[in-house]
């Protein structure tokens, strides 16, 4: 199901830029909380190098005051030693799982290993330290708070300092990910006329699990509909990303309420888990906007279809509603041909079938080709006569089971061969790409997954073949 999440929001007395007034800020902070509309179910509540606020809104939660968040996980904001073209540090967010009981103290002890130098002086990422730095910088600083806001403010990290440290902890690598922030003020896309930090803004973004931007071009961009494809964000960035968004409230009057109402709707259970699925599935686990998705996201609905350069169709294009589910008409009429169409416009085609219109009438389709226009807008071109030795692109946009395929498997008795390829085919495509370990079909898949288990099992009959009979002394 889709939930919204906010999973960027600040609290009363954050460290930096604390906008939250009145007697008891706390109450009207949680009110917010409870009345979102739409209702907010899970809260990344974030401050700066600190957990303290996290501990507070998780103790209120504890005690009922926001019965509706099923979820709360902390979000520590941390600026990095390397400035956007406006004068501002990139940001970067650790998402911490709070699964384990122990979580706050490890991640507690993960950020004592980041620091800052100045004059000879290790300032460490805790709040004693914090305070001294902010001393530090200014001498005429009195209060406690004031010198946290002035050090934390002070305090940036190496962005290899921070990977080298999350690398090295086998903690921090299960129960950390890492999120940068997008924009130009504060985040990388501040680098973009930076010809000097493009290799740098390319590392940020490729360790990076997530981005945080509501924009729709950089959606798009890292979904793979932008300047690069998927292939190219995956060699340069390591993949696809997906982008999320909060309210970043700082104020009573932002809480839960994102600018142009973006919000952000994750579909998945309330688990932190979710956060790591929508990783391996951006496009289809995460959304920003006014209402979540109804059905089928846009990329996976076919708005219409076209056949270009073809005397032998009327018509420039088809439309397709979204809740299409069948095609309708007298014998002879075209469903099957349309079908067929359809497929090979999503790279599903099936040219190799004696008994398909695409095979039947492939001396008429030398020179065509059909597009077929998603509802997101993209649009995909191939030719309806494949050439000879040409490479198409993977994987398919659609699954097609043609209508003599279905016949096939409905007239057969028991398991047959068609039967099990379609059942292996689904398993397998069913896997990430990044997890088939390399395989091509759900045969290789299955004999690298099984070869471990027969390895384990040769040993063990060697070892009771080589294995020395008992004398008989002994007892």
């Amino acid at each position: 199901m889709w939930h919204r999440w906010d999973p960027h929001l600040h609290a009363p007395g954050t460290v930096l830029n604390d906008q939250f007034s009145g007697d008891n800020p706390w109450e009207g902070y949680l009110q917010r909380i409870e009345s979102s509309e739409p209702r907010i179910k899970a809260l990344g509540v974030t401050d700066y190098a600190s957990l303290e606020l996290y501990e507070s809104v998780k103790q209120f939660r504890n005690e009922g005051r926001i019965p509706q968040i099923e979820l709360i996980f902390a979000n520590v904001e941390l600026r990095l030693a390397t400035g956007t073209g406006r004068d501002s540090a990139i940001n970067l967010h650790l998402l911490i799982s709070p699964v384990q009981p122990d979580h706050v103290d490890q991640a507690r002890r993960f950020l004592l290993g980041l620091t800052f130098h100045r004059k000879g002086e290790v300032y460490r990422c805790e709040r004693d330290d914090l305070i001294r730095l902010g001393k530090a910088h200014d001498p005429t600083i009195e209060n406690n708070v004031k010198a946290l806001e002035v050090g934390t403010n002070q305090f940036k990290v190496t962005f290899e300092e921070l990977r080298k440290l999350r690398n090295g902890s086998d903690w921090a690598k299960k129960n950390i990910l890492i999120a940068c922030a997008g924009g130009s003020s504060d985040g990388t896309s501040g680098l973009q006329n930076e010809k000097s930090f493009a290799a740098l803004r390319k590392e940020i973004e490729a360790y990076s699990d997530i981005i945080f931007s509501a924009q729709p071009k950089q959606r798009e961009f890292w979904l793979g509909y932008g300047a690069a494809n998927t292939g190219q964000l995956t060699e340069g960035w390591g993949g696809c990303k997906p982008c999320i968004h909060g309210s970043d409230a700082h104020d009573l009057n932002s809480v839960g309420r994102p600018n142009l109402d973006r919000f952000c709707w994750l579909k998945g259970d309330l688990t932190f888990e979710t956060l790591r699925q929508i990783c391996l599935e951006p496009e289809y686990r995460s959304y920003i906007g006014a209402t979540p998705p109804k059905g089928a996201l846009a990329s996976q609905i076919i708005e219409s279809v076209s056949v270009n350069d073809a005397k032998w169709i009327s018509g420039t294009s088809i439309p397709l509603n979204e809740g299409l589910v069948a095609l309708i008409g007298a014998r002879g009429s075209g469903k099957t041909a349309l079908a067929d169409i359809i497929a090979a416009g999503s790279n599903s085609g099936q040219w190799d079938n004696k008994r398909s219109f695409l095979y039947r009438a492939k001396e008429l389709l030398a020179g065509s080709s059909v597009s077929i226009t998603w509802a997101d807008k993209h649009k995909e071109t191939l030719l309806l006569e494949p050439e000879k030795g040409s490479e198409w692109p993977e994987p398919e946009r659609t699954q097609y089971l043609s209508q003599q395929f279905v016949e096939r498997l409905c007239s057969a008795e028991g398991m047959t061969d068609d039967l099990l390829d379609e059942i292996q085919r689904v398993i397998f495509q069913a896997h990430h790409a990044d997890s088939r370990m390399g395989a091509t079909s759900f045969s290789e898949l299955l004999s690298l997954k099984a070869q471990r288990a027969r390895n384990a099992r040769v040993r063990e009959e060697t070892a009771g073949d080589l294995q020395p009979s008992c004398p008989n002394s002994c007892t």
